[in-house]
């Protein structure tokens, strides 16, 4: 044999021992790709899912109402400053009412005032009381 044939032989043989692992222990995968459409949604409030109104793997258009959040906190807030507003209401309706009684008040105390001036200029004048024309008067207790 002329040693050509055994190079051919022995490089054959490496190539062979180096694939014969990757043979022996490698492993065959397959892998479907599908278009992901998952979408994470996130509130601005904290809260609890409620009800959700539609289906996994359904189709949405924009404006769909998707779920509803139970949100106990922001719920006793809003109850909390309703009941604010009423109390304000409240206060604001007798504001009015006690002014519309002062203003009924201050006329009525300027019709007075007016009418006691007008007795004063109405009333016939007297000269004031000297020595000669005074009556003393004594009172006894």
């Amino acid at each position: 044999m002329s040693p050509l044939p055994k190079i051919h032989i022995t490089l054959c043989s490496l190539i062979q021992l180096l694939l014969l692992p990757g043979l022996l222990w490698g492993d065959e995968s397959q892998a479907v790709t599908k278009p992901s459409a998952d979408i994470n949604l996130s509130c601005g409030q904290p809260g609890k899912g409620h009800k959700v109104f539609v289906k996994e793997g359904s189709f949405v258009k924009k404006g769909d109402l998707l779920a509803r959040q139970k949100n106990e906190v922001a719920r006793n807030a809003r109850d909390a400053d309703q009941r604010v507003l009423e109390r304000e209401r409240a206060r604001f309706e007798l504001a009015k009412i006690s002014n519309r009684d002062l203003l009924k008040t201050q006329n009525v105390c300027h019709d007075a005032e007016r009418n006691y001036i007008n007795q004063l200029n109405d009333a016939p004048q007297t000269s004031p009381p000297t020595a000669n024309n005074s009556k003393s008067t004594t009172i006894d207790y």
